[in-house]
């Protein structure tokens, strides 16, 4: 493939985006660890729909407490 490289780039730029936050948020530490779990297995498309859906889920907890 070549390209897991690349991928563990964008993911540690995802999780160091996520840690920006204030994560004490219960439903984000929850989701990380999701992500963290699912990202091991899956491939680069699902892990960037993934990453969106993270980032929304975070987004309405930030901004609609």
């Amino acid at each position: 493939m070549g390209s897991n490289e690349s991928v563990g780039d964008e993911k540690e730029d995802y999780l160091s985006f996520m840690h920006q936050f204030d994560l004490q948020i219960p439903e984000i530490q929850l989701q990380i660890s999701i992500f963290s779990l699912i990202s091991q297995q899956c491939s680069w498309l699902n892990l960037h729909v993934l990453i969106n859906h993270l980032i929304y889920i975070k987004m309405r907890c930030i901004f609609n407490p």
